[in-house]
């Protein structure tokens, strides 16, 4: 079956690190893998989960960008997330009011 997706994702598998703020305000930290991207967002792997809507920060060594969590789910090996990349939320956001 073929996937509808809105955007090509290219895959990467590179190890990033990721930070956020949990529940209780506090900074975590955990390494992850980023398997995939596309123009608005990443897909990464990590062994904790990280509720949907937490603001998170990818580090690596070629760059760092920030994002939402828009979805998560759990397999056999920690948990998937897809993230919506800040600078695409922002962009979206001035067409619309430029409208």
């Amino acid at each position: 079956m073929k996937e509808k997706r809105k955007e090509i994702r290219n895959p990467v598998m590179t190890r990033v690190e990721a930070l956020w703020e949990d529940e209780t305000k506090v900074l975590r930290v955990a390494p992850a893998t980023i398997e995939d991207r596309s123009r608005s967002g990443v897909c990464i792997r990590i062994s904790v989960p990280i509720s949907v809507g937490s603001r998170l920060t990818i580090k690596w060594q070629k760059e760092q960008f920030s994002g939402v969590v828009a979805n998560s789910r759990s397999d056999s090996k920690g948990y998937i997330l897809g993230i919506m990349l800040d600078a695409v939320a922002n962009a979206d956001a001035k067409k619309r009011t430029a409208m």
